[in-house]
């Protein structure tokens, strides 16, 4: 059969593990919040200067990067354009952003890099070994290697260790390979088929002996593919015609090396590229100009064939006078056609069915006067008409005369346009006869005529030519004498100082952004998943029972256990608290002369041995007669707090070995004894059950006025719970911090059970922060005393 003591017990444990649904509201609590910051600010402590150290190591390890610039403008010109030539290819300002980026792509050309390469020698680089980093040696090397480029390949992008032993010898070590091998300086050197020679500089001197360097000869594939990866070429001004050539590498020195050799490698390349054009015109034009000489000459001689043949320039003075006759006749037969032209147009629209077809009037060759006259005034009737047409109806008298006139006039019109037209058609074919009479006349004269002009044509055509051309090779010369790129370097590249990366504000900026992040996060994964009571307030809200008070933490003195310290601090905070505590005792029982005090929590560690030495001592030092007993003996602590051993006490009392005189001992604190928990049993609840316990209190009671028992966890064990049952005030001590939330649950459980009368909560190790100002008699005026520093945890 079950205890029903047991059974309640369960029940309260459970529902306690099972309170963690209870944790956090949607709201921000800044108390909880500013507990878990100090709780946690030793994470700042150690984040901040962890990452500020790194951030150090990573700026001290790392190679630093530069970036060397210069700006260009990529206009060209010629001295012959101030002579006024204005000449296929010769180039103007590139004036807009795509001419820009067709040069930026000639800049970024292999044949650009290769010249580079080649000029700055960067096929072979140096580099001396360091600690940690290499450095390159870029034309400040002690020594150079000599290779012919017939070589194969096989030691190319191969990093090739060298030290010199003295200023004659030097070992050779490939980093594939283990073996060192020794050699002659200046002698030949054959590794695996490659031949090359290693030569010292002026500059090499005693301190560059026994000192670690390695060489690589490098591919051309991989040197331009350094170039294309660090090279950054773009449009500063479009306007201007401007671009800016920036270069980045490790080496200062380099990169401003290299960005000027772009410079002038590419004022070559186009001052090359621009003659080149210039010299394939002037090619083309001297192919021309004796392909028209020849022409010239041919023709020259027809037409000396000609004159010496007819006798005469000039065979026929009547070629003129025949021309000028038939361009009169024609030009006669073409104003003719537009008259008849006319004629049917001013035809066409009479016959319209339009009601008010007006008439453009033209003057004709022929009756012209009448017939202007007719079509006035039938423009006139229309007008006339329109206007009756607006006012009258179309049936009146008026309207049809009006009517009547018009087509009076219209066919008046049509009569003159019939007779002029007939005069038209005479004059036309008059005309066709004049002009048939004059070709019939061209027919008859004789052929030299066409002869002389088309030898003349031809003569002209190829003399005209040919001093165009003479006058284009002049241009041209004068362009390829005078031809100087306006190649304006506006800023060129220097050794540049300031680094590109990295950037030491920036980086201990960014160390400081992600330790204060991690901090940030860490505080508020801390504070989601806190679920410890911190404030009167995350109890008192939830708690159905009374909040007796609050102790404030202790931190004055580091204690190692549980011990008296009203009597040491009478004007601590602590003390002051827990006299506010003993006088809300009064208002619990009153009246009540002798009383039992248990003083229990959920879980060990929450001060309640801590609670009931000071609070009987404050109950002592107001003149009642108290004795502190601890019945918490699985895990006794009463006599490490008064420093004494623990051979004997309750559990002796229980079963009777010793009497209650042996067991009583003396504080330092008059009216104030205590009773130690003794042997520890291996059954403390059936001792605890034992009436005898009810004979000893009773016992006490003739002496004491005040019992304060020193209970079990109820959270663990049953004991506490037993006790509490006896006891007139008991006390349940929930520390802030440390329990957890969900403990009202237990203790509302405990109160609406109806067992434990005049159950009260006092909440224990509360910060300052927390309390100060919370509850009129328990929060306010902890402050005002000169111990007021005095805390505990």
């Amino acid at each position: 059969m079950r205890n029903p003591q047991n059974e309640f017990h369960e029940d309260f444990f459970t529902t306690n593990l099972n309170s963690s649904e209870t944790i956090s509201s949607g709201n921000l609590d800044f108390s909880k919040l500013v507990f878990v910051i100090k709780k946690n600010i030793y994470i700042a402590l150690v984040i901040i200067p962890i990452t500020l150290t790194l951030a150090f190591l990573y700026l001290r390890y790392t190679k630093p990067l530069y970036e060397s610039t210069s700006v260009i403008q990529l206009k060209t010109n010629s001295d012959a354009g101030a002579l006024g030539f204005n000449m296929l290819g010769q180039s103007s300002s590139p004036s807009n952003i795509g001419s820009l980026s067709s040069e930026i792509e000639i800049i970024k050309s292999k044949v650009i890099f290769d010249a580079v390469i080649d000029k700055l020698g960067l096929e072979i680089s140096y580099h001396e070994y360091g600690k940690i980093l290499d450095d390159e040696k870029f034309h400040s090397n002690s020594f150079y290697v000599e290779y012919s480029k017939s070589n194969n390949k096989i030691l190319f992008d191969i990093p090739i260790e060298i030290t010199f032993k003295n200023n004659s010898e030097f070992i050779i070590n490939l980093y594939e390979s283990n073996n060192e091998y020794t050699y002659q300086v200046g002698k030949e050197i054959n590794l695996k088929g490659f031949k090359f020679k290693i030569r010292r500089n002026k500059s090499f001197n005693k301190d560059n002996i026994n000192v670690p360097y390695f060489f690589t000869i490098n591919s051309g594939r991989i040197l331009n593919s350094y170039l294309s990866k660090n090279l950054l070429v773009s449009i500063l001004n479009p306007n201007a015609s401007t671009i800016q050539i920036a270069f980045q590498d490790h080496n200062n020195l380099k990169a401003a090396a290299i960005v000027n050799t772009i410079d002038s490698v590419y004022l070559e390349k186009t001052l090359e590229n621009k003659r080149l054009e210039q010299e394939q015109v002037i090619k083309f034009i001297n192919e021309q100009l004796d392909n028209t000489a020849n022409s010239l000459e041919s023709s020259e001689i027809q037409l000396e064939d000609f004159v010496r043949k007819t006798g005469t320039e000039n065979p026929s003075s009547d070629f003129t006078l025949l021309k000028n006759k038939l361009e009169a006749l024609t030009q006669e037969k073409t104003s003719l056609k537009n008259e008849s032209d006319l004629l049917d147009h001013v035809k066409d629209a009479i016959l319209s069915d339009s009601e008010n077809s007006y008439i453009t009037s033209f003057k004709t060759n022929s009756s012209e006067t009448q017939l202007s006259r007719e079509i006035s005034a039938l423009n006139e009737a229309y007008k006339d008409l329109e206007k009756l047409k607006s006012t009258t109806n179309t049936n009146t008298l008026a309207y049809q005369a009006k009517n009547k006139t018009v087509e009076n006039l219209k066919n008046s019109v049509l009569e003159y346009v019939f007779e002029s037209k007939k005069v038209v058609l005479e004059k036309t074919f008059t005309t066709n006869n004049e002009i048939q009479k004059l070709h019939d006349e061209f027919l008859g004269l004789p052929s030299q005529n066409t002869e002389l002009t088309r030898v003349k044509r031809f003569y002209h055509l190829w003399e005209k030519f040919y001093l165009m051309l003479m006058e284009k090779r002049i241009q041209y010369g004068i362009l390829k004498a005078g031809t100087v790129p306006e190649f304006t370097i506006l800023s060129p590249a220097s050794n540049p100082s300031d680094l590109v990366y990295p950037i030491k504000t920036a980086t201990y900026l960014v160390a400081l952004f992600v330790s204060t992040f991690f901090i940030i996060g860490f505080i508020g994964v801390k504070y989601l998943l806190h679920n410890k009571i911190i404030t009167p307030k995350d109890l008192e809200q939830k708690l159905t029972t009374p909040l007796l008070g609050m102790i404030p933490s202790f931190k004055k003195n580091k204690m190692e256990f549980s011990s008296l310290v009203i009597d040491k601090f009478p004007k601590s905070s602590i003390t002051e608290a827990l006299r506010s505590i003993r006088t809300n005792i009064e208002f619990i029982a009153p009246g009540k002369t002798k009383r039992v005090i248990t003083v229990t929590s959920t879980v060990s560690g929450e001060g309640k041995t801590f609670v009931a030495i000071n609070l009987a001592g404050v109950l002592a030092v107001s003149g009642q007669k108290v004795i502190v007993i601890d019945l918490d003996m699985r895990k006794p602590k009463l006599h490490l707090g008064f420093d004494l051993t623990n051979d004997y006490g309750m559990s002796n009392l229980l079963i009777k070995q010793n009497s209650i005189e042996e067991c009583i001992k003396k504080s330092t604190l008059e009216n104030l004894d205590f009773i130690t928990a003794g042997s520890i049993p291996p059954n403390p609840s059936e001792l605890i059950m034992n009436k005898q316990l009810d004979v000893i209190i009773q016992q006490l009671h003739k002496t004491y006025d005040v019992i304060v028992i020193d209970t079990p966890p109820v959270g663990l064990v049953t004991d506490g719970l037993l006790v509490m049952q006896k006891a007139d005030i008991p006390l349940y001590i929930v520390r802030s911090g440390y329990s957890q939330q969900g403990v009202e649950i237990s203790i509302n459980n405990l109160y609406e059970s109806g067992r434990y009368k005049n159950l009260s909560v006092i909440l224990n190790a509360v910060e300052n922060s927390t309390s100060y100002g919370y509850g009129y008699g328990y929060g306010y005026g902890y402050g005002y005393y000169d111990d007021d520093t005095d805390k505990r945890e």
